[in-house]
């Protein structure tokens, strides 16, 4: 997250959208008295995306005022009325990206973070398609598991897929005046930086190598895991527009009737 009265914006980071590339391109924009959370350690704070203004010592003890994904909920329950109402006058930007991929994103981030989980719930190049599917569905939306991080206090046990939309919809709010789809991060981020006057960078990338199986995301799912999400991220879908669309999948005599017509 950043808080930016400087520069005039608040940038809110979901889950698994590329906002840690992002975040660090605005936040080269930052003043000195601006609030970064910054980046993990290891290739993002290598990289120089290092926390500024978000530590405070309470007993003697370090501690950080906010995390890297904080909500507008939650900046708000944790600063004073006042103070809010000054951060609600800024221009508030967040991220959005298709419902189906992010949790693919997702799963392969919990592979790479999770040893344990890895020995017995990664999918690799060896696997047929319906393998690969089932490890996927029984991770994604069979796994029951305690909510980690912000959603620990609202969420006692869900499944992973639970966790990304009770999380990610947080930050479907009305004041919001910027959302940078990942599916068009480049154009959007220089729309983003030109309306507020920011330096245009080259965006970084991060945590590129987690994703150990190159594929489109719909080799992932099956008929019943796609509906799944259909949905539980309606609202998320209806918002943006996301449709699923099938990869290399041959479409039936009636399906291809369809798409040409959807195509006048």
């Amino acid at each position: 997250m950043i808080i930016s009265p400087t520069r005039g914006f608040v940038f809110f980071k979901p889950m698994k959208t590329a906002g840690s590339s992002v975040e660090f391109a605005l936040a080269l924009s930052c003043g000195p008295d601006d609030l970064v959370t910054g980046g993990d350690p290891g290739p993002e704070t290598d990289a120089g995306f290092l926390q500024q203004n978000n530590v405070f010592k309470e007993n003697n003890k370090k501690m950080l005022k906010f995390h890297f994904h904080t909500t507008p909920d939650i900046l708000r329950s944790r600063i004073k009325k006042e103070d809010f109402d000054s951060v609600e006058k800024l221009k508030w930007i967040t991220m959005t990206r298709n419902p189906w991929d992010c949790l693919v994103s997702y799963y392969w981030w919990c592979m790479c973070e999770y040893p344990v989980i890895n020995k017995w719930a990664t999918i690799d190049e060896t696997m047929s398609k319906k393998e690969s599917q089932k490890l996927f569905e029984n991770f994604i939306f069979r796994m029951n598991g305690k909510a980690r991080g912000l959603l620990a206090s609202t969420l006692d046990e869900c499944k992973p897929w639970e966790y990304i939309q009770n999380f990610n919809t947080q930050f479907l709010d009305e004041r919001m005046d910027h959302y940078i789809r990942y599916e068009n991060i480049e154009q959007d981020f220089e729309h983003v930086v030109d309306s507020l006057g920011l330096y245009n960078v080259e965006l970084p990338r991060f945590k590129t190598t987690q994703k150990k199986l190159k594929k489109h995301y719909s080799y992932y799912y099956t008929n019943e895991t796609k509906q799944i999400v259909a949905d539980g991220f309606k609202d998320y879908i209806e918002k943006f527009d996301y449709k699923f669309e099938w990869k290399d999948k041959k479409l039936s005599r009636r399906e291809r009737a369809n798409k040409r017509r959807n195509k006048k």
